[in-house]
């Protein structure tokens, strides 16, 4: 584990390495403020994973030993101690977060301390859907790269081989009425992959509440990881 940098109010972001594989899988969790569950999964994993490996299972110990995970398993630790512990968690009270903390609603909120939605703020298709108010829907920040904690993902991505890549979210309050517990967010060239998996899933009961959906097309981290990293995701 390393330390691979701070957020814009100066925590620790924490990126993990384990296996010994020439394979490599990147994931990611919490690049949404309020999907703070997809931090504890992908922690969990980790712990499972350690724990079968050193407990001597025999496929836990195959796998690692030919794949390598990297993770960041807190990708926007500001917007998750802000959503776990309040705005008074913030640090540098100067930041757009605590100076416009009145007109936020903390219970659905996706973006970093600036107000960037992190996963709009990729280099790829930057003019398409155009937002310029910060934490208003898709507000992707001044330019690619332009948030401490989506730069930290490029670093990854320009440290490691990827061989392919999953960005964990979950559903906060927000999807309250949404159908649908477990959704795929694939893009254009893993789409044949999920569909085929979805059969999978669904083979025996047709009414689990999977959907499966392209990103949008912009500058999400999945369009640049395919689309500029040649990364599936």
């Amino acid at each position: 584990m390393e330390i691979i940098g701070q957020s814009v109010d100066n925590r620790n972001i924490y990126g993990v390495e384990i296996g010994k594989g020439d394979r490599v899988i990147y994931l990611d969790a919490s690049m949404h403020a309020a999907e703070v569950a997809s931090t504890v999964f992908l922690t969990m994993f980790l712990n499972d994973l350690v724990y079968k490996y050193e407990s001597g299972d025999k496929d836990i110990i195959n796998a690692l030993n030919n794949v390598k995970l990297v993770l960041i398993p807190s990708l926007n630790p500001d917007g998750y101690e802000v959503y776990n512990f309040g705005i008074e968690s913030i640090r540098n009270k100067d930041l757009w977060i605590y100076q416009n903390k009145d007109i936020v609603n903390f219970r659905t909120f996706k973006y970093n301390a600036n107000g960037v939605d992190l996963n709009r703020n990729f280099d790829w298709n930057w003019d398409n859907n155009p937002v310029t108010t910060p934490f208003t829907d898709n507000y992707k920040g001044t330019s690619p790269f332009s948030e401490n904690e989506s730069k930290y993902i490029k670093y990854v991505f320009d440290k490691y081989n990827i061989d392919s890549m999953i960005d964990v979210h979950n559903y906060p309050e927000r999807w309250d009425n949404n159908p649908y517990k477990y959704v795929f967010y694939g893009d254009t060239k893993t789409w044949d992959i999920i569909e085929d998996l979805m059969v999978y899933l669904k083979r025996n009961d047709n009414s689990l509440p999977i959907n499966h959906l392209t990103s949008q097309n912009d500058s999400c981290v999945n369009n640049y990881a395919s689309s500029v990293k040649q990364i599936p995701s």
